[in-house]
């Protein structure tokens, strides 16, 4: 398995990237995980990304914390371009995780994520030495659809045979703010 390494290229203390407010507070691993990342256009289904890493012998009073990284404020626009009228807002991130994160250190689950502040204590999980670290990213069916080349006949055989019952959504708007897969670089983070 790869070794461990911060963005400075070592394990240390300190601020070793500008994602996430607790990596600030301790010292960061930076994991380097097996599977695939990005955006895999038409995939349904599992992102499975692991690796080993080894941690220091930990002190009573020691947290761990696996985090996924910050999520991004999205593109601000006009709010009247997305359907908001008048004295509106939206606010938009893009996440981490492309769409949920389940969590496990150890064979131990240590938790599902899907929202920020795409952090979780992983403390009662982890142990001194060697410690295997999994996250398995799952996305929604979304992403299938818009790819999907059927989709289309099959829409104009279900208006052929029943009548227009519904209108198809253009589908290169449906992929708007789909993400799949890891899509920032884990890390553990320890304090005191």
């Amino acid at each position: 398995m790869p070794t461990p390494q911060t963005s400075s290229g070592r394990v240390g203390s300190g601020p070793a990237s500008t994602c996430g407010r607790i990596r600030n507070q301790g010292t960061v691993i930076v994991l380097s995980v097996s599977g695939r990342r990005g955006r895999p256009r038409g995939v349904l289904g599992l992102g499975d990304y692991r690796t080993t890493v080894d941690l220091p012998e930990l002190g009573p009073t020691a947290r761990i914390h696996l985090d996924l990284g910050d999520a991004a404020i999205a593109g601000a626009g006009s709010t009247e371009a997305g359907g908001l009228l008048g004295h509106s807002f939206r606010a938009g991130i893009e996440p981490p995780i492309g769409v949920t994160a389940e969590l496990r250190v150890n064979g131990v689950d240590c938790g599902l994520v899907s929202a920020p502040p795409y952090v979780v204590d992983v403390s009662w999980s982890t142990l001194s030495g060697g410690n295997r670290v999994e996250i398995l990213v799952r996305n929604t069916a979304a992403n299938a659809v818009a790819h999907d080349p059927y989709l289309p006949a099959w829409v104009a055989d279900s208006e052929r045979r029943y009548g227009r019952r519904f209108r198809m959504q253009k589908l290169d708007r449906a992929m708007e703010g789909i993400r799949s897969g890891l899509l920032a670089i884990p890390a553990l983070v320890i304090t005191d």
